[in-house]
């Protein structure tokens, strides 16, 4: 993946945030383990950090 891929994944994982809240709510409820948000935006600072490590090799798309 390069720089700008990366960079629109954890934008568009950022942005489902609250759905993955409303999730850990429910999960929450019913008794289960609350991990969906930690892990959404877990994938998400990686997805940046890998951008970075791309466009330092010059990987841009």
């Amino acid at each position: 993946m390069g720089f700008l891929s990366g960079i629109i994944s954890a934008t568009v994982k950022t942005a489902l945030t609250p759905i993955a809240i409303v999730k850990d709510a429910v999960n929450v409820v019913v008794g289960e383990e609350a991990d969906s948000t930690k892990s959404l935006l877990e994938s998400a600072s990686d997805d940046v950090s890998d951008s970075i490590d791309d466009l330092g090799d010059g990987d841009f798309l």
